[in-house]
């Protein structure tokens, strides 16, 4: 049973620092992409302000909702996990 709680927290750490990291590699990648066109190109931390930019705005609710876009999101994770473990992609 240890082993399958360190292997859980392994993972949590591991897509914690995929999510982390994923602004860095893609400010790296615009960078290089400047370069190569003899560009000065944005700073490689800009996708983290970008985010932070983005994260500071306010929410804005419609008047009405639809109940149906509530459950797209649910039905597309599920169907994903239905479909990794009806194909075998699951341990």
């Amino acid at each position: 049973m240890g082993y399958v709680f360190q292997g859980l927290a392994l993972n949590i750490v591991q897509a914690l620092l995929l999510l982390a990291f994923a602004p860095l590699i893609a400010g790296i990648i615009n960078k290089v992409k400047a370069f190569l066109q003899k560009r000065q190109g944005a700073s490689v931390l800009q996708e983290y302000f970008d985010l932070a930019k983005w994260w500071k705005k306010p929410t804005i609710y419609q008047h009405y909702f639809c109940s149906g876009s509530c459950c797209v999101f649910y039905y597309q994770f599920f169907g994903g996990l239905y479909g990794a473990r009806l194909f075998g992609w699951s341990d």
